[in-house]
């Protein structure tokens, strides 16, 4: 793995700063000035890594997919079988490691911006469609080998990501993700 540079370093702290003001408060309120005063360095720092907030919040989708796969993609190379591995899919998927990956509170706020900034939502699909294709893999795998019957991998990863996606959205309303985040 190639060492990271002090700009790209540097940049991760900024995005990490952005997630805790973006939890701390809201989307609405979180500012480049705000993240600066939580770093306790000049704005202009900030502007020099990133000329727009919307710049921030692309590098804040690409942060939220990293944790995902820094922690999701580890469990699948240790895992061989395909009956193993899809079971080890939907356990992690539907569990509270899983929620807590990221903080509701921010993935919620950005979310709506799909419906405004072009390049959000463009953000947002390259997301959903890495995840999509890792449970097409997986699905596909426990195909071949009679585990589920042979249907359609693809309508199938999308089912898992609509019920998953409700679950979350459900267990906001019941503020059963706020219990699991303490």
């Amino acid at each position: 793995m190639p060492k990271k540079s002090i700009a790209e370093i540097r940049k991760q702290e900024i995005v990490e700063h952005f997630y805790e003001v973006i939890i701390s408060e809201g989307f609405e309120n979180a500012s480049m000035g705000k993240v600066a005063k939580r770093m306790e360095v000049n704005s202009s720092l900030l502007i020099h890594y990133f000329s727009t907030k919307e710049e921030m919040i692309l590098a804040l989708i690409d942060f939220v997919v990293a944790q995902y796969e820094k922690t999701f993609l580890p469990i699948l190379e240790n895992t061989e079988s395909p009956g193993e591995r899809l079971h080890t899919v939907l356990d992690s998927l539907f569990s509270a490691d899983w929620d807590n990956l990221t903080d509701s509170r921010c993935f919620y706020s950005i979310y709506p911006l799909i419906l405004f900034r072009p390049a959000v939502k463009v953000k947002f699909q390259e997301l959903y469609s890495k995840f999509k294709e890792a449970l097409v893999r997986e699905i596909s795998l426990a195909m071949e080998i009679g585990l589920i019957p042979e249907k359609d991998a693809d309508l199938s990863a999308s089912l898992i990501i609509a019920m998953l996606e409700g679950a979350n959205f459900y267990g906001n309303i019941l503020d059963t993700h706020q219990e699991n985040q303490k």
